[in-house]
């Protein structure tokens, strides 16, 4: 069907009366009679040649077809209403809040950040960083990257999968003073890493290696560790797209090409639908550079 043909007001009352499953109530949001209602909607039936409800002695019911075009409806109606309310906010509304995981912060975020607030200086992102899930309210409500090993979802959120987390060892393009050349040269530098040394453990036994590691410095988050390896300090273990700068750059090297997979990282909200239109710009700009980065 036509844009310029759209029956707009029908389908107002179409959805109205679809979301209360009630010709009564949809008339009362809507402020007109519930006769009005059921003009509307029959009208829009004949229109599309299909039964959007049945009709009962006191009750209505949605058809598959109506329920189909109910579900489209009202999720573009909150989206409008997104929108213009994003649009019509003073200024000061055009912040967005965005709590973010340490290590994707620092390796993925922050370097690219500038792009976004130069392509868009009328969204004012604040980044927290940090690993604890946030409390994602209901008026602002706000977004989360959160990293999980095995947990795919979070009580009262919705989560969508940003990226999954695959790791190798990555060390500084500079000489180390030792040849890293075979996974076993590994053992010759100091691994460095975040509080839990499994993903190495799992990496070194993928690859076969039996030496003994030598521990180096233990940090908060794995992407501080990875500093101190640009800094020639040892190993670290990093996931090449979230790096994908420091290795474009030579500031880091990843020798092998022996990979394991350790979880993976999550955008979060309270619900999605909700999100103002500042924030779903964000979400497609971060959903973009990674699949950049991948790319």
């Amino acid at each position: 069907m036509k844009r310029s043909r759209l029956p707009f007001t029908a389908l107002r009352a179409f959805e109205a009366a679809g979301r209360h499953q009630s010709f009564k109530r949809a008339a009362e949001e809507l402020a007109v009679s519930e006769a009005a209602i059921s003009r509307q909607i029959r009208d829009l039936e004949g229109q599309l040649s299909i039964a959007l409800f049945e009709r009962g002695h006191r009750n209505v019911r949605l058809t598959s077809s109506g329920a189909r075009l109910l579900g489209e409806l009202t999720e573009s109606f909150e989206a409008i209403d997104a929108a213009l309310s994003d649009l019509i906010a003073p200024p000061h509304k055009r912040k967005i809040f965005v709590s973010v995981e340490p290590t994707f912060a620092t390796l993925f975020l922050i370097p690219r950040l500038a792009e976004f607030t130069t392509a868009r200086p009328d969204i004012d992102v604040q980044i927290e960083s940090s690993s604890s899930l946030v409390d994602l309210g209901d008026d602002d409500a706000g977004l989360a990257v959160r990293y999980s090993l095995i947990d795919k979802s979070w009580p009262r959120t919705e989560a969508r999968h940003l990226i999954d987390n695959v790791l190798t060892p990555m060390i500084a393009a500079v000489p180390l003073g030792v040849e890293i050349k075979n996974p076993s040269d590994i053992a010759k530098v100091r691994l460095l890493r975040d509080e839990d040394e499994t993903p190495w453990q799992r990496w070194l036994a993928a690859a076969g290696v039996q030496a003994r590691p030598t521990w180096g410095p233990v940090f908060s988050n794995a992407g501080i560790a990875l500093q101190s390896a640009q800094l020639g300090h040892g190993a670290a273990l990093a996931d090449r797209h979230l790096a994908d700068r420091l290795l474009k750059d030579n500031q880091l090297r990843a020798p092998f090409d022996l990979d394991i997979n350790n979880g993976a990282y999550w955008l979060v909200a309270r619900d999605f639908a909700k999100l103002t239109a500042s924030e779903r710009t964000f979400c497609d700009w971060l959903i973009e550079a990674l699949n950049t980065s991948a790319g």
